[in-house]
Order: structure tokens, then C-alpha cells, then sequence
């Protein structure tokens, strides 16, 4: 499942979560094992608060559901900035 990117600007993490767990508990009821995605990171930081809240947020979803957790943006963020790494977005 990976959800909320367009709900970042001025989202609010609670509300995304609420609707990400939605997701998993439909999935998981029709039988469907989901596998949960953090976020990437984005070209700028305006958003990061809001991203990291919600990955960690969702890992926590993840762990409480017994659901896989792939942490995406912990595999393409430079640490330095906040943003992807080198050669890791091709998004513009």
C-alpha cells in the first residue's frame, strides 16, 4: 500500500493514517496481504514534517497489524538534505 503523496501539502498525518489503515483493514478482510511503503522523500523539504510523521506513523500501522513494512524513503533519502540522493529521482 503506498498512499497520502498527494495529501502531503498541508495534510494532516492523523487523518492520511486513518485512511491508510482503512486501506490495509479492507485489503486484509478480502483477503489480500498487504505490504506497507513509507514515503519518499520529495525534491524540496517543505513537506518533510509532514512525510516523516506519516512514515513513521505507517511503520507503526504496519507493526500493530503484523503487516511488512518497506521503508522507501529510508532507501532513497540523502540524510544531509532531507531530499533524495544522488541519481535517486528522475522526477523532473
Amino acid at each position: 500500500v503506498h498512499a497520502g503523496t498527494n495529501d502531503l501539502a498541508g495534510g494532516d498525518p492523523a487523518a492520511m493514517l486513518a485512511t491508510a489503515a482503512g486501506i490495509c483493514d479492507r485489503l486484509a478482510a478480502a483477503g489480500v496481504a498487504p505490504i506497507v511503503t513509507s514515503l519518499p522523500p520529495q525534491a524540496t523539504t517543505a513537506n518533510l514534517p509532514t512525510v516523516l510523521a506519516f512514515n513513521h506513523g505507517l511503520a507503526r500501522l504496519a507493526g500493530e497489524r503484523g503487516l511488512p513494512f518497506a521503508d522507501v524513503f529510508a532507501a532513497v533519502v540523502d540524510p544531509l538534505t532531507g531530499t533524495f540522493a544522488a541519481g535517486c529521482n528522475i522526477d523532473g
